[in-house]
């Protein structure tokens, strides 16, 4: 070994280059310099130009090789020979941006299958399914697979860094196959080559080999390389809505410009692209409309949430509003403030069909948060079908009065309970009197404690089967009203049950009177309110039929598990003022925008956070938890289930269990959670993405 060798491998040993660059490097000092016969370090300013249009012009090398060639020389001449001048006599030589190869899906099943061997197939696959480099490839051991975990690790790659790799489902298998007949004892793909050795693995050559031989065998036109197989898993996670932070990690790349590229690959960001430019130049009519897919899409990412307000005037809020804030109301705060977000730690999912794997942070679950309802409502709504009569159904609204609004702010578990029993006990009472249907009948309760403009307005929605049992339980009787029974009578009954359970809650000294309600602290005045208000006549509102029961769980998923507002409604947030759509019922349901100071907003949503443990959705008469099994099947009985709306039961499309998980944008299979993640664990991480 030279002087001249052993000090640039010296310095190289230093910097603790890998081997593969030491080995490149010393390479091309050693082509320089017998390129000119001479000692490298006799060379100077000319030879350098020289060698470097050698390289361009007469081998005919690319910009890329060229610049792996200077860089090499760079180092020998400024970090061994420190002659820092020579930096300006090697410049890097321009090159021209090229798009990589991708290629589809379709091609690469049949690169895939065209691979002769299992060997070569599973090296094909590990390519495809994790976007390694093939050198990356070539050094994987069988330690550095953790089927436990789902990962695998890649140590020492491009720049010495280590990374994990969601490892799938389909593609564990195909490498336990290959593991069963290969046994590899240290690398995953050991070499035959007896000149390097036993237990050494292939080389870089050898797998860039196995995808030139399948692509022939495949016959695909396109060049196909081992990084055409990193580019098209790159594009594919990016089409199938992978974040690009994510991909930029998961490829190891050192910069987000770098992952950018594949934003000129990916289909969906080109169509995207497309379809703008083209309703830019041919306008949709406003009459048309969209199919019901397109529009469900469109819903599913509102552009603002309660959630960006919160974590925007969070603060300022509570500076303003926390001595009034209840615990229960602070809970839900938290709750949705740092609803999927790395607060509340991650998970990362994968599809057991076809192997596709997404992360992203786990959701609050509070049911006052607009983000999670969906599932529960879904729940819900399909463990109601089995409880579905095979008849139409009424839907009534109670409403107390707005004097009364102030008790339920600082009572509003008393307040409730008794919207709840007051307007139950009405319905059943009226419904068992014989001049009115003499029927025992069955009532779905639910409460809301807001209106459209988000303030105060408690009510109860009921909705209620058309007919009851016989007092005697032998027959089914159907109401003799097409409205099932008189509002007018509903609200008197309904009136004097309330202010008769106030009374009694008011006499027991049980209800707290204070901010805006202290007047009713002094009891000559909260007589006088209850006088008042026996003068008045309550609103009960009742509608006609609605249907079967595919139309009752249709209408009921509207009312089942909402909260204030959902954040489809909310239109714009700045300089701290909230817009949003909402609905006048004063003037016949005209549609509206109102603004609000973001403070304002924050106030009137947590208005309606409920007590702890308080049930929303009740259910009375026959469809109460204690006999509702038994009072069911007699009703299916005497309704004689053979009947036409029995059709439309079994007919009826309800979300299913199944239907409330998330399922693969690839294939459609439901997504299983294989590896969860702390909120600490994350906090060292940058790449988990909130879907």
């Amino acid at each position: 070994m030279t002087r001249l060798r052993k000090m640039m491998l010296e310095e190289l040993q230093r910097r603790n280059y890998s081997e593969i660059t030491t080995r490149k490097y010393l390479k091309v000092v050693s082509d320089f310099a017998k390129h000119f016969g001479k000692s490298p370090d006799k060379l100077g300013p000319n030879e350098l130009r020289s060698y470097q249009a050698h390289l361009l012009q007469d081998r005919k090398l690319t910009p890329g090789t060229v610049v792996n060639q200077v860089a090499a020389l760079r180092f020998f001449f400024v970090k061994t020979l420190k002659r820092n001048q020579f930096r300006d006599f090697l410049p890097y030589p321009k090159d021209r941006r090229r798009l990589p190869t991708v290629l589809s899906p379709k091609e690469v099943s049949q690169l895939i299958n065209a691979a002769g061997t299992l060997f070569r197939r599973t090296l094909l696959i590990t390519l495809y399914g994790t976007g390694m480099r093939r050198a990356e490839l070539a050094h994987l051991k069988v330690s550095d697979i953790d089927s436990q975990r789902m990962i695998i690790r890649v140590v020492a790659g491009k720049g010495g860094k280590d990374r994990d790799l969601p490892l799938s489902p389909a593609l564990l298998e195909t490498l336990r196959e290959y593991w069963r007949w290969r046994k590899p004892k240290t690398y995953l793909f050991p070499s035959r080559d007896p000149r390097r050795g036993p237990e050494q693995s292939i080389s870089d050559k050898s797998v860039w080999l196995a995808c030139q031989e399948a692509a022939r065998h495949a016959g695909l036109s396109k060049r196909v390389t081992p990084h055409t197989l990193r580019h098209s898993w790159a594009t594919h996670l990016l089409e199938a809505g992978t974040d690009l932070r994510t991909i930029q990690v998961l490829l190891g790349h050192g910069d987000l410009e770098t992952t950018a590229q594949y934003l000129h690959l990916s289909q969906r960001h080109l169509q995207a692209v497309a379809n703008r430019w083209t309703a830019s130049l041919c306008p949709v009519s406003r009459t048309s409309v969209a199919p019901s897919s397109a529009r469900n899409k469109e819903m599913t990412r509102p552009t603002l949430e309660v959630a960006d307000i919160l974590r925007a005037q969070g603060d300022r809020f509570l500076d303003r509003y926390r001595s009034s804030f209840d615990f229960q109301q602070l809970k839900a705060f938290r709750a949705i403030q740092r609803c999927r977000t790395a607060a509340l730690g991650g998970h990362r999912d994968a599809c057991p069909r076809c192997g596709h794997q997404a992360i992203s942070y786990n959701s609050c679950r509070n049911r006052h948060c607009p983000k999670c309802q969906t599932q529960a409502r879904q729940r819900w709504l399909a463990a109601r079908e089995r409880e579905l009569l095979a008849t139409s159904y009424f839907h009534v609204v109670f409403t107390v009065p707005h004097e009364l609004h102030v008790l339920a702010l600082d009572n509003a578990r008393l307040f409730y309970d008794l919207l709840f029993t007051a307007s139950a006990q009405t319905l059943l009472e009226i419904a068992a009197d014989p001049k009115h249907l003499g029927a025992e009948i069955g009532v779905i309760s639910i409460l809301h404690t807001w209106g459209q403009n988000l303030l105060l307005h408690p009510h109860i929605h009921c909705a209620i089967p058309a007919g009851g049992l016989s007092l005697d339980h032998r027959r089914w009787i159907r109401p003799r009203y097409p409205f099932f029974l008189p509002v007018k009578i509903l609200s008197r009954v309904f009136r004097g049950k309330f202010l008769a359970g106030l009374k009694r809650l008011y006499r027991g000294k049980k209800l707290y009177c204070a901010g805006p309600a202290a007047a009713l602290a002094d009891s000559a005045q909260f007589a006088k309110l209850i006088r008042r208000l026996h003068r008045h006549d309550w609103v009960v509102y009742a509608k006609p039929a609605f249907g079967g029961p595919l139309q009752v769980l249709r209408y009921l998923g509207r009312y089942t598990h909402r909260v204030a507002i959902s954040n489809h409604r909310l239109l714009a947030f700045g300089h701290e003022r909230v817009t949003f759509r909402w609905k006048n019922y004063a003037h016949g349901g005209k549609q509206g925008q109102m603004t609000l100071a973001a403070t304002e907003f924050l106030r009137r949503f947590f208005l309606h956070v409920l007590p702890k443990g308080f049930v929303r959705i009740r259910h009375f008469g026959f469809l109460a938890n204690r006999w509702r099994v038994s009072r069911l099947a007699l009703c299916q009985q005497l309704l004689a289930c053979n009947s036409p709306t029995t059709a439309e039961t079994g007919a009826c499309q309800i979300p299913s269990a199944s239907s409330t998980l998330w399922h693969c944008p690839r294939c459609g299979a439901a997504m299983i959670v294989i590896q969860r993640f702390t909120a600490a664990e994350l906090s060292t991480c940058a790449y988990f993405d909130s879907s």
